[in-house]
């Protein structure tokens, strides 16, 4: 390592700079993946978990490994970052324009597309770290190059928010750091003017269409794309506003506005054509809400809903809201959300939005969405109304509503064509719902479980499928990690690090929507939590404070529907301060393996935690469940040693490895 420092600091700055680019690198990966994979937070999962399970494996290898070449692995560094952000960009290239990506497919994708970098990036710390007189140092340093790179990574979305020009950008320390050699620079440099030339191409491959603008906002990647005179606006790839929608749009603001005599101020959010049909009701003035910027037209204000606080009550909100198959869209259709609507309503107000559903014959899936919706607005409101033409259109109130309302104005679709084919016997077929449906909340989103059921019926893959492949994932974990009481405690911590920060990400989207520009600030928290707790000495009964960590953060989180973000970040330093601090304190266990199988632990519970723990249970189930994980673990090491005293290898077989100090595991 010449090439790289004269001295015994070399190996602490590989490790610093090799913690800067692979975060910011990861956050370019989930940004890339929210308009890859439609803004579908499920896959959120899929995308850290992978990540962590190739970096557990290059750690486990590379704390074994004798012989190694730095040169070559820095450049298979730089140039697996560039292909492998091309290869996620060009995966949309293989399926038919519109079709959604399954389960496996997305599983094979991002492997193949993140797993050389992060084999390379857990390389280097497993091989670093076999000199265990500075493995403490380098989990340090790895820990501070991550909080580097968010910053970098946060400063430069500011500036010049393109995921290529930041991989670029990213790559520079890497380049400076090799540039005593030319030859290792030149191929670095080269990685580089490729991230920046092939940005043009490569960022057209996830749309359909050819694209005529792509930008970067606060919620997703947005892009414009304009055919034949019509103009669609793409959030993270999904339809957010088009001129094409024009008798959609006109149901969902006529039918509502026929409800009342007197509408006469109406409050909008997201408008996706909504204010140009309120411009046939002169007496009605019309505030429009837009949460990203890129997004708002002259006449919107830019803020959240939930903050939202007028001067006067509304006598209709007209939500343009779409069909909540993520955890933004599902924020909307909450408990606490449709509480929030009706407390900016007047007495007889009413709130409504519509949903792009089947128009004749509504599919499983459907009719789960349909109940749950109507079961959560039936707690909040007295009346609930469904209108079935084209699509769906919610009202709710505690007014009475009207099924076949008088039009106020002339229609081009309303009149003509849509309400004339909404018989009785769709009208009682859309309203005819089950005697107890659940809820849907924050904590809870079930409203979410009915995305992913949607999600496997478009890609016509059961539910069974789906769990296997994630029975899979939990499998190879498991096989990995080594079977000794210390492992168990630091694998246990991963999962549970792994489980809690999803579960925080999710619970941060649902409250903001803000998760794509907002993901390195709350990576950033998590490994400054990690880096600080490196310097603990000692960390005594550890698993029983992790777990009540988990227990008490998440449920202060859920108490409130809206928490300050400071919360958010806050919370997910603490979370990595106390696993930081674990994981430094068990000395007598080789670093690198010890590194893997955290990582193992975390692929587990991130692989868990979005797809099936937080939809299918809650936040505050989960939380419990984590606390008794580790409770048990706990629980193993004091028998442990209670029994085995000093060696672990007289317990039944079931724990091998080296001999350690029996105070060790009872924590003194």
């Amino acid at each position: 390592m010449q090439f790289i420092s004269r001295n015994n600091r070399g190996p602490h700055t590989i490790i610093f700079v090799t913690g800067l680019c692979s975060i910011g690198v990861q956050c370019v990966f989930v940004r890339e993946s929210l308009a890859v994979f439609t803004g579908n937070e499920l896959v959120l999962g899929f995308v850290l978990s992978t990540w962590l399970l190739c970096s557990g494996i290059g750690s486990l290898i590379g704390s074994k490994s004798l012989r190694w070449d730095p040169a070559v692995l820095f450049c298979l560094y730089a140039w697996s970052a560039i292909a492998g952000m091309v290869i996620l960009r060009g995966a949309r290239l293989l399926f038919e324009p519109g079709e959604v990506i399954s389960p496996l497919a997305s599983l094979g994708i991002l492997s193949l597309c993140q797993g050389p970098f992060a084999f390379v990036n857990g390389y280097f710390f497993g091989r670093l770290s076999q000199e265990r007189e500075r493995a403490r140092h380098l989990y340090r340093y790895e820990n501070t190059g991550n909080i580097a790179g968010a910053l970098l990574v946060y400063a430069v979305v500011l500036l010049l928010p393109n995921n290529a020009l930041l991989v670029g950008v990213l790559l520079i320390p890497l380049l400076l750091l090799t540039k005593k050699n030319p030859r290792i620079s030149g191929i670095i440099a080269a990685a580089l003017l490729v991230a920046v030339m092939t940005d043009s191409v490569s960022s057209q491959w996830k749309y359909a269409m050819p694209v005529e603008k792509i930008s970067y906002g606060r919620e997703g990647e947005v892009a414009r794309i304009v055919e034949q005179g019509d103009t669609t606006w793409l959030l993270n790839n999904t339809v957010y506003r088009s001129s094409m929608d024009e008798a959609f749009i006109e149901q969902a603001v006529h039918i509502p506005m026929a409800q009342r005599e007197n509408v006469r101020k109406v409050l909008v959010i997201f408008d996706k054509g909504h204010a140009k049909e309120l411009r046939e009701y002169p007496k009605a003035s019309v505030d429009i809400l837009e949460t990203e910027k890129l997004l708002a037209g002259k006449e919107s204000r830019i803020t959240s809903p939930e903050s939202y606080s007028p001067d006067k009550k509304y006598d209709l909100i007209v939500m343009g809201t779409g069909l909540p198959e993520t955890m933004r869209e599902s924020r909307f259709y909450t408990l606490s959300f449709f509480g929030r609507m009706k407390s900016l309503l007047s007495d007889s107000g009413v709130v409504s939005f519509s949903l792009d559903l089947s128009r004749n014959y509504l599919n499983r899936p459907e009719q789960e969405l349909v109940h749950v919706t109507h079961s959560t607005l039936s707690t909040v409101f007295d009346e609930v109304l469904i209108f079935p033409g084209e699509g769906y259109t919610f009202m709710a109130s505690d007014f009475p509503l009207h099924e076949k309302p008088l039009l106020k104005v002339r229609t081009d679709f309303v009149g003509p064509y849509i309400m004339p084919s909404v018989t009785k016997e769709r009208f009682a077929e859309a309203n005819s719902l089950p005697e107890k449906s659940a809820v849907s909340t924050v904590s809870k989103p079930v409203i979410l479980v009915v995305g992913l059921h949607r999600w496997l019926k478009m890609i016509e893959t059961p539910l069974w499928i789906f769990l296997v492949i994630l029975g899979i994932i939990v499998a190879t974990g498991i096989i990995f990690l080594p079977k000794r009481p210390s492992m168990l405690s630091v694998g246990t911590s991963g999962f549970a690090a792994g489980t809690y920060s999803i579960a925080l990400m999710l619970l941060y989207q649902a409250g903001y929507g803000a998760l794509y520009s907002r993901i390195s600030l709350l990576l950033l928290s998590l490994t400054l939590g990690f880096a600080l707790g490196s310097f603990v000495r000692t960390f005594p009964v550890s698993d029983i404070a992790i777990g009540l960590y988990v227990i008490v953060s998440l449920y202060v989180l859920t108490a409130v529907p809206l928490q300050s973000q400071g919360l958010f970040f806050l919370f997910h330093t603490g979370m990595g301060f106390i696993c930081g601090a674990q994981f430094v304190t068990r000395k007598n266990t080789e670093t690198g393996l010890l590194y893997a199988v955290d990582l193992f632990g975390g692929v587990i519970g991130m692989a868990l935690s979005s797809t099936v723990l937080v939809p299918m249970f809650g936040v505050m189930n989960v939380a419990l469940s984590l606390g008794g994980v580790k409770a048990v673990a706990w629980g193993i090491t004091q028998l442990t040693a209670c029994f085995c005293g000093s060696d672990e290898e007289h317990c039944g077989g079931y724990f091998s490895g080296k001999q350690h100090d029996r105070n060790y595991y009872i924590g003194k």
